[in-house]
């Protein structure tokens, strides 16, 4: 709602409090997607979902076993997937920490959920959008201790002295080079005059020497 109360009709990480409004559905059919991804000669994904867990686990399982998904997944999700059953068509990744800058969670408790995780042997996924994302991801990486196992998911705004801390740390990154693009006159308008010199700046990571993949991000992106 805006300041008066009125409803703007946006959600904002509403996720949750639309699935209990909502009336309760099968899970989607993941065959179709499957089908488009092994034409694209895709033999296998990692799912970047927040809050995947060992139910949802689950269902990538069952949608193996049974052909609809012929693929090899490699899940990130929340903290319970820590006890996640793998074998050699459905892995443990890094566990995904989705920072917002205007709710950014607790410093110390951040630090202790990265330390958790590397005590299970994950490291830590941060998806980080914005100069304030970025730095606090690395403040936090830098208090845990960073592992190679941990990665920033977009990176999207990128200041040089974020990639030196990058660097430093031997911390990953995985971006999107075909968002600039398909957004690139929307960055123009609507990012800060300052940051756009830094946004999706791969060739700045490739010259620091900073590990660096691109994924599709589906489906955000095309």
């Amino acid at each position: 709602r805006d300041g008066a109360g009125r409803a703007t009709g946006r959600l904002f990480r509403a996720d949750a409090w639309l699935r209990e409004r909502l009336p309760r559905r099968a899970p989607p059919d993941l065959a179709a997607a499957a089908r488009q991804l092994a034409r694209f000669g895709v033999t296998g994904f990692t799912d970047a979902t927040v809050p995947t867990d060992l139910a949802q686990a689950a269902r990538f399982r069952a949608a193996q076993r049974c052909g609809d998904l012929p693929q090899r997944v490699r899940l990130m999700g929340d903290a319970t997937l820590a006890t996640l059953a793998t074998d050699e068509r459905l892995a443990r990744g890094a566990r995904k920490i989705l920072l917002d800058e205007p709710a950014l969670p607790p410093f110390d408790a951040l630090v202790a959920a990265i330390a958790e995780a590397h005590a299970h042997g994950r490291g830590c996924a941060f998806h980080c959008a914005t100069r304030v994302e970025i730095h606090f991801a690395l403040a936090a990486l830098e208090a845990a201790g960073a592992t190679p196992r941990d990665r920033l998911e977009h990176a999207s705004v990128a200041p040089p002295e974020a990639i030196a801390q990058v660097r430093r740390l031997g911390v990953r990154v995985v971006t999107q080079p075909h968002f600039a693009c398909e957004r690139g006159d929307d960055y123009h308008r609507e990012v800060e005059h300052g940051d756009q010199a830094d946004v999706y700046s791969l060739s700045s990571w490739l010259a620091a020497g900073v590990p660096l993949a691109g994924g599709g991000d589906g489906p955000y992106g095309g």
